[in-house]
């Protein structure tokens, strides 16, 4: 039992050798240059010396252990060229170590090694680092014990003398050995497997992030990491296909889906190997061209704006598109996001000089459309980019509110990209949209990732932007310069300090020390603010003057046209779904017989229909004149309520729904002469006209109910 222990402590030894050697892989698809071979071969046999050091003599000369394992490895997968070294690392070893069992190991690893050999090519897996044939193995494993204690019984290995005189003894460890050598190769295997499909999964997931479902091209978010690495001399292209709204309306979105397929691998066909094709969303693309050379940037440019609408086999379905580009070659000190913009305004050119072209941006900022005369040239380069940045952003729109769908976080993105490169003066900046009661991140630029869905309360967002109520919900811009910006944020914490743990409070100062200025902009929506955009200048200490008010109003407007669309959505699924429960009442109240199951039947309801679980059916007496809670919903027990307390006296009184909002939001709604059905709710939560239009639905209903139900009893009281 004391042996058995010591193996399986040297077999929990190889498995967590096996692990650390699979760290030497960090990245799908696994390199196997000459230097990953040289590392996992030496790792390799200082396991194995490792592991033989924690052997365990089972008799004189016989050392068990699972030394061989590592060789077995390496050979299997690497060859017999790097598993004889490993395995000759190991003999120096044992024979320093040294006995008469020295010798005899030496067949045993040359008996390894051939099994190994033997066995590749039926471990083809194995080149991928898998483990699906080391069954295979295994019986050459077996095979191998049995030749070597064969070959100690004859003595016909040299030094081998001795160590057969126990015959069954040196058969009994020779087969625990090999046993355990199996399993060890198993587990290194499945632990190498493990690790190998981890990294696989990361480079899948990794892809699936940064590709276009549509295309199967690098989406925005490579494009964009790959623009701030764009070497200063290399290109930049930005390409648009032209009437594209024609293909979807007079085709259907399916066959433009196609046409959008087949011009991303007509772009990829026609770049060079060293080229990079993206697509940014909608029918725009952008192409990085890997040259400094004028000339040959010019060629391959004027080559992809040309290669669709020259292709001998357009797209199916008879359609003829056409592209237009904007070409910028980035200079040196200049941002991406710079470059990103001269090529955006020169495309705007090609789009208004008549599309199908290829319009230039100098570095003066001046446009030269190839096939324009210069006196088409548009002056005031920030207006233009505004407008250009505008119009896409007011096509993105239009997209969005024609498929009547909510915007993803991608678009929001999208959308905050252009308000931040057009937006004279900002640099970097965030989109909050309400959410559940809360600011929502949807958007960030030039700020860290994990900014996005991050949350923080309307108050929160009042204290950071700092006006007054009235300024805050007519949506009013508001900047602040330099030391303002931090004594604001300072300011807003404090003022959440009391309400909040001290680690929840919002770290603000990592934000603010580099800002020189921000202009925040309250949206609203219907006299009620939904999103806030936040935009700042690192570099500008003056920036955000009149002209970036009206370019980020512009902006909000776009921001706000999308929320209030939404708005209008969900509050069309709520009625949908308030009529329905309105017809669930009727429904339920047709069967009832008594005063208590109608009660109890609008009670219930009631909850679902106004969200709540307090809700109260108060029954007029006429005889003690007061209102009495038979039924109730939520907390409390029954009581009277005598004339004239409170909003359900109020609603019974008027004949008319009450609605107030002091400690706690309350809905009175009267039933005429049954009585009131109350309603309640936090006052976070106040009731709204949506909510007093239902309360009279059902109160209709309800009322319709209970006199019916009434008579029903009368008439059964009747002798």
């Amino acid at each position: 039992m004391f042996t058995l222990g010591l193996l399986a402590l040297n077999l929990s030894l190889l498995v967590t050798l096996s692990f650390l050697g699979s760290l030497a892989f960090r990245a799908w698809p696994l390199s196997h240059d000459r230097r990953t071979r040289f590392w996992l071969s030496g790792f390799a046999a200082v396991s194995g010396v490792v592991l033989m050091l924690a052997s365990v003599e089972g008799q004189p000369g016989v050392r068990l252990d699972l030394r061989y394992v590592p060789i077995a490895l390496i050979t299997l997968r690497y060859g017999l060229a790097w598993g004889a070294p490993v395995a000759a690392v190991i003999l120096a070893a044992r024979f320093g170590i040294g006995g008469p069992g020295a010798t005899y190991s030496i067949y045993v690893a040359l008996g390894v090694l051939a099994i190994s050999v033997w066995a590749q090519p039926l471990a083809r897996d194995l080149r991928a680092w898998r483990p699906r044939a080391w069954r295979r193995f295994s019986l050459a494993f077996l095979l191998l014990g049995a030749l070597v204690v064969t070959g100690t019984a004859a003595g016909l290995f040299p030094g081998a003398s001795g160590l057969h005189a126990n015959l069954v003894m040196l058969t009994a460890y020779t087969v625990l050995v090999v046993a355990l050598s199996v399993l060890g190769l198993a587990l290194s295997f499945a632990v190498i497997d493990s690790r190998l499909r981890l990294l696989e999964l990361g480079a899948t997931y990794r892809a699936q992030a940064f590709t276009d479902a549509l295309t199967d091209l690098p989406n925005r978010r490579a494009f964009n990491e790959a623009l701030s690495s764009l070497p200063a001399g290399q290109s930049l292209l930005l390409l648009d296909v032209d009437h594209f709204k024609r293909v979807n309306d007079s085709f259907g979105h399916d066959v433009g889906d196609d046409v959008l397929r087949w011009i991303g691998r007509r772009l990829s066909d026609t770049v060079r190997k060293e080229d990079g094709v993206f697509r940014l969303g909608g029918e725009e693309f952008a192409v990085l061209l890997r040259t400094t050379s004028s000339e040959e940037t010019l060629v391959v440019a004027r080559r992809l704006v040309s290669s669709v609408r020259d292709a001998p086999n357009g797209p199916a379905h008879g359609v003829r598109v056409t592209l237009s580009g904007g070409l910028a070659r980035r200079a040196a000190h200049e941002r991406g996001a710079d470059a990103y913009r001269r090529a955006d305004e020169a495309l705007y050119l090609a789009k208004t000089s008549g599309r199908d072209r290829l319009a230039i941006a100098a570095r003066a900022s001046t446009l030269t459309p190839s096939g324009v005369t210069t006196q088409e040239v548009l002056p005031g380069a920030t207006d233009f980019s505004a407008r250009r940045s505008l119009w896409r952003t007011v096509r993105a729109t239009l997209s969005a509110l024609q498929s009547e769908r909510d915007v993803t976080l991608d678009e929001w993105a999208a959308l905050l990209d252009g308000a931040v490169t057009s937006v004279p003066g900002a640099d970097a900046g965030t989109l909050d949209v309400l959410d559940g009661g809360e600011f929502r991140t949807v958007a960030q630029h030039g700020l860290t990732p994990d900014v996005v869905n991050g949350r923080q309360s309307v108050g929160e967002r009042f204290a950071w932007y700092g006006g007054s109520d009235a300024e805050w919900r007519a949506g009013s811009p508001r900047v602040l310069h330099g030391e303002r910006v931090a004594a604001r944020a300072a300011n807003a914490a404090s003022a959440l300090a009391d309400a909040r743990d001290f680690e929840d409070l919002p770290d603000v100062a990592s934000r603010t020390n580099s800002v020189q200025a921000t202009l925040c902009l309250p949206i609203v929506v219907d006299g009620h603010v939904v999103a806030h955009l936040n935009l700042d200048s690192f570099v500008r200490f003056d920036a955000f003057g009149p002209d970036a008010h009206v370019v980020a109003s512009e902006f909000a407007v776009q921001i706000g046209a999308l929320l209030g669309a939404r708005a209008r959505r969900e509050r069309e699924r709520r009625r949908r779904s308030e009529l329905e429960a309105l017809v669930d009442v009727g429904v339920a109240l047709g069967p009832v017989r008594t005063l208590e199951d109608a009660a109890l039947v609008l009670t219930q309801h009631a909850r679902a229909l106004f969200d709540t679980t307090r809700v109260t059916y108060l029954r007029y007496d006429p005889v003690e004149d007061t209102l009495r809670s038979d039924i109730l919903g939520g907390r409390g027990g029954k009581f009277k309520m005598p004339r004239g307390t409170g909003a359900a006296w109020a609603a019974l009184s008027s004949g008319a729904i009450v609605r107030t909002g002091k400690a706690e939001a309350v809905l009175a709604i009267p039933l005429d002469e049954h009585g009131v059905l109350v309603a309640v709710r936090d006052a976070s939560r106040p009731f709204t006209d949506d909510d007093e239009r239902l309360a009279q639905a059902l109160s209709n209903f309800a009322v319709a109910a209970l006199s019916r139900t009434r008579g029903s009893e009368r008439l059964s009281d009747v002798p």
